[in-house]
């Protein structure tokens, strides 16, 4: 009886432990929720709906002529507000859910295969070839070697950065940039990190080991980490958090820039409507004073002054987001996968037994290393720090 009173008191906390993770799982589909689906929906919500207020009350007087200001529409909106703020908040917040759950479960790859060009783009010619995403058909790419150094026109770097998808479309069809990425065993090869190439089963050098590449085996790996050990999860999590907030955000961005435009073109279309029948008889198309004095005083109302900026300034805004949230998408990215198999070989390295064996290539990184050598050789000669960096190269599973 005394062993069973041990036994079972034993056993009280491993259901304790086993409960802690089922817990945790909630706060962090919380936490994903919060940064993925809620904020970037508040960002559309408020400014959608500011570009969508000023808009109609711009139009409404346009077309009634009543010439209604909007200090007045917030007036009344205010005093609505104050009667009914709770439910408006509700409706806010679920409405901001919902719009951002959209953007939430949008494909990751467009703004991520931007972000890629970018990074292509602007790296140096002897780095391109240790990128995780590369032009497989740019010039310098032969089918014996890697190339040791990679041009890219300079025109085509000032285009490619100005109209990223005319890129794409014109000379985008050597970019693999599906998630996980075809080039992650050079970019790994190129920075020392040859301990994680067996954590990679597919080589882009090796035609019958693409198949297994694919989502699910990133996806695996992050299970089978957060079942070893929470720790593990949390900061996986952490990092998905981050991946989707930025795409979430991108995606806002660009739907509030194709709403503000959108707008732009109705006020356009109203302001032409309405002076239609007075453009021969005020503007005189000679004399550039008068046109503008036309311009600034009837063509444009001052009516018209407070919309049109306003809504310029928010897609200059949008604009600038999207730019700069493709400077970094992918590097958040690629990131992420570095951070999983690093936690992988962490945690395969432990005296526990982790159940990562059977997705381990063995027999392949040793012949993978040979193909990356010139990639290790490069990194070797520019390295100032005398091959400090190639320490993690002694480390194997």
């Amino acid at each position: 009886m005394p062993e069973d009173d041990e036994s079972t008191a034993k056993s009280e906390p491993r259901e304790e432990t086993q409960a802690k993770p089922d817990k945790q799982s909630v706060l962090k589909e919380l936490y994903i929720d919060l940064l993925g689906s809620l904020v970037p929906g508040l960002f559309t919500v408020i400014l959608g709906f500011a570009i969508v207020l000023v808009t109609a009350s711009t139009v409404y007087n346009l077309v009634y002529r009543q010439f209604v200001s909007i200090t007045q529409v917030l007036i009344s909106l205010q005093a609505l507000l104050e009667r009914i703020h709770y439910e408006i908040a509700v409706v806010i917040v679920v409405s901001s859910y919902v719009i951002g759950a959209i953007f939430y479960r949008q494909d990751p790859k467009r703004p991520d295969s931007l972000s890629a060009l970018y990074v292509w783009l602007t790296a140096k010619g002897s780095d391109r070839p240790g990128l995780a995403v590369q032009d497989r058909n740019a010039k310098g790419y032969t089918d014996a070697a890697k190339p040791k150094c990679v041009n890219v026109a300079v025109w085509k770097k000032w285009i490619g950065r100005a109209l990223p998808r005319f890129y794409i479309w014109m000379w985008g069809e050597g970019i693999d940039a599906q998630f996980p990425y075809l080039c992650m065993r050079c970019y790994l090869a190129s920075r020392g990190l040859t301990h994680l190439l067996n954590y990679l089963p597919w080589c882009p050098e090796k035609p019958d080991t693409l198949k297994l590449r694919t989502k699910m085996f990133i996806n695996i790996l992050k299970i089978r980490l957060g079942a070893s050990d929470p720790r593990f999860g949390r900061d996986i999590v952490r990092n998905e958090a981050h991946v989707r907030l930025a795409t979430s955000v991108w995606y806002s961005a660009f739907a509030l820039s194709r709403l503000g435009i959108s707008c732009l073109v109705v006020l356009v279309g109203c302001l032409l409507y309405q002076n239609q029948t007075d453009v021969h008889s005020n503007c005189i198309p000679f004399v550039f004073s008068k046109c503008l004095s036309y311009v600034l005083r009837d063509f444009f109302p001052p009516i018209m002054y407070s919309p049109i900026v306003f809504i310029s300034v928010v897609v200059a805004l949008c604009g600038v987001m999207k730019y700069e949230l493709r400077r970094c998408i992918h590097y958040m990215r690629v990131r992420e996968v570095v951070y999983v198999l690093e936690s992988a070989h962490l945690a395969n390295s432990r005296p526990f037994v982790f159940g990562v064996s059977d997705l381990i290539n063995k027999e392949d990184s040793g012949e993978c290393v040979e193909l990356c050598r010139k990639c290790e050789q490069k990194s070797a000669s520019t390295d100032p720090t005398g091959g400090a960096s190639r320490g993690l190269q002694s480390i194997h599973v």
